[in-house]
């Protein structure tokens, strides 16, 4: 396994236990867009890869690979930091 592909599942990881220890943040039509946006530019990496997730296959938001590409570059970027 690269150094790399390492890094992605450390991060994946990292992200999922996140989620589920935050509590917060679920899958779903109930999730508020917004609240979700303001966390993600303050930093939350869990945020970011939330909205992510939800404009890439459109649960929760419309689908826009543009936005997408934007929160989960973001998460990236800060999970890497943290390895």
């Amino acid at each position: 396994m690269s150094l790399k592909q390492l890094s992605m599942l450390a991060f994946l990881t990292f992200v999922a236990i996140s989620s589920v220890q935050a509590g917060e943040h679920s899958h779903g039509k109930n999730l508020n867009i917004e609240h979700l946006e303001t966390l993600a530019e303050q930093g939350d990496v869990s945020a970011q890869y939330e909205l992510g997730v939800m404009y890439v296959d459109g649960s929760g938001a419309d689908k826009d690979m543009s936005k997408a590409k934007y929160y989960l570059d973001k998460a990236i970027k800060i999970a890497t930091k943290m390895i």
